[in-house]
């Protein structure tokens, strides 16, 4: 019985080195296709990113420019328009100063390597062109979305639509490569390219002949084994796109983001597995899921920091918010999670720029057409990267939070618009549109804040706070919005007690 049970073994070791030995042939053959196609995509969607927010900021910065130069034009003539000829001048010079700035916004954009005068020429009438349309799209979104006031579902808009205009010709290169990704391990055997039945294979080996298994290295090279088809998962799962209903489901109900993705659910029941085996002892694969996370996942959690969100709409938000959540939760390292933390500070941080909100004079504005619809949607960008910062606010440090919603966007971009519009309501110049756009407004940054930092941090919130209660005080003077569920919800805040922290 010993001498069949040696036999057994003997040969179970020997089946196992061979499968280890054809797993490390295929990886040899697999790994570098894998790598390189991974680095084909990120370089696809870093262009893809950059061209296409640098695009859309050129557009928006032209029509700002045009609405500007309408808004002193009206100036200067004293806020009156008062005739049909006087209101086409005012978008004449609109159009043309529009135009210009797209003119001038493609030929800087241009090319500059050594092609003929004539294909330079060719390339940056194309990249105009592409402007205007983007400008024209840019727009048709605003009449639509804006109604003359800013109300809830307005501010809650937005997340749904394309933040970037597309490069088609990238596009497809990236539908491509990801087509491709999918056909890598097509002709190899399922059992040298599955995850779930590698570790099913190597967990028998450790299950039976333990010490082998660590005096082989297994544990020490196991994160390195599996890493490219982790790799490949991720490619394939889209890792950065918006989350599935049912993978949005499971983070509200507690789980992470990597917890909902299939190769680290068959790690993790890898490693409970044979901890149980082992009677509950901290087994000898322990590491391997934290190190996959730090090593694999985390660089992808910040590239889509960097390069997958534009911070001034909630939704891409909120899905950077649930990535960074499931990342963080899966990292030992300390180090690696402040690493993280870094990225988002600083993408929040250069953001700041695209939060400004014009300051035009509403006497003025409202005689150039969409310079509302363009300051509400300054509004939104602005109230959706305060709130962005403010959904950070556990993980970041208070200073930090402190400094880019409160100092910088709130203090030093929303505030002026604010006063003003609040100046305005009370003179009567903004109707009671422009009040319910304010008790709106307040809402949402209330709502970003929670009730529970107004109880914390009373003197952080200080600017809020004091702004809040004087607009309560003055529609209360004024006999305004009495029946207004924004006002009563904003009492609920203003009404908040500061809690003394000790």
């Amino acid at each position: 019985q010993a001498y069949d049970r040696l036999t057994q073994e003997y040969r179970f070791l020997q089946e196992t080195k061979q499968y280890v030995a054809d797993l490390c042939g295929c990886l040899e053959e697999k790994a570098p296709v894998i790598e390189e196609v991974e680095e084909q995509i990120e370089s696809v969607q870093r262009d893809l990113a950059s061209k296409g927010r640098r695009r859309a900021e050129a557009a928006r910065q032209a029509i700002f420019l045009g609405l500007q130069a309408g808004v002193l034009h009206v100036m200067q003539r004293g806020g009156v328009v008062a005739s049909p000829e006087e209101a086409a001048r005012v978008g004449e010079v609109v159009a043309r100063a529009e135009e210009e700035a797209l003119l001038s916004s493609s030929a800087s954009a241009g090319p500059t390597g050594p092609e003929s005068a004539a294909e330079n020429r060719q390339e940056e009438e194309g990249e105009r062109d592409l402007l205007v349309r983007w400008a024209a799209q840019e727009k048709a979104r605003y009449r639509t979305q804006y109604e003359g006031k800013i109300t809830d579902a307005f501010l809650s808009g937005g997340g749904a639509e394309r933040a970037y205009p597309v490069d088609e010709a990238l596009a497809g290169e990236l539908k491509d490569l990801l087509a491709f990704s999918g056909t890598i391990c097509e002709d190899a055997d399922e059992s040298f390219c599955s995850l779930e039945l590698i570790l099913g294979r190597l967990g028998r080996f450790k299950s039976r002949c333990r010490r082998d298994y660590v005096q082989a290295y297994v544990p020490e090279s196991l994160a390195q084994l599996v890493s490219p088809f982790v790799r490949l998962e991720l490619l394939l799962s889209g890792l950065g796109s918006p989350l599935a209903e049912t993978d949005r489901a499971e983070i509200e109900e507690g789980r992470s983001l990597s917890g909902s993705m299939k190769w680290h659910r068959v790690l993790e029941s890898f490693e409970k597995s044979h901890k149980v085996a082992a009677g509950g002892k901290e087994d000898v694969d322990g590491a391997l899921l934290p190190t996959l996370v730090e090593k694999v996942l985390l660089p992808k959690a910040k590239f889509q920091v960097l390069h997958g969100w534009d911070a001034t709409v909630l939704g891409e938000s909120s899905r950077i918010w649930d990535l960074v959540c499931g990342v963080w939760g899966g990292l030992d390292s300390g180090e690696a999670a402040q690493d993280l933390l870094l990225t988002v500070k600083n993408k929040l941080h250069g953001e700041l720029d695209r939060a400004s909100v014009p300051l035009w004079p509403r006497k003025c504005r409202r005689h150039v057409p969409l310079a509302e619809e363009y300051t509400a949607q300054a509004v939104r960008r602005a109230v959706n990267l305060f709130s962005s910062v403010m959904l950070f606010r556990e993980v970041l440090d208070r200073k930090v939070v402190v400094l880019l919603a409160l100092n910088e966007v709130l203090s030093k971009r929303l505030m002026p618009f604010l006063r003003t519009l609040k100046r305005e309501s009370l003179e009567g110049g903004a109707a009671p549109a422009g009040q319910e756009s304010l008790a709106c407004i307040l809402v949402h940054l209330c709502r970003a804040v929670s009730k529970k930092w107004f109880e914390d941090y009373a003197d952080d919130l200080s600017l809020l706070k004091q702004f809040l209660n004087e607009c309560l005080d003055d529609w209360q003077k004024a006999g305004q919005l009495k029946d207004s569920p924004q006002v009563a919800a904003l009492r609920q805040f203003a009404q908040v007690k500061a809690r003394r922290i000790m």
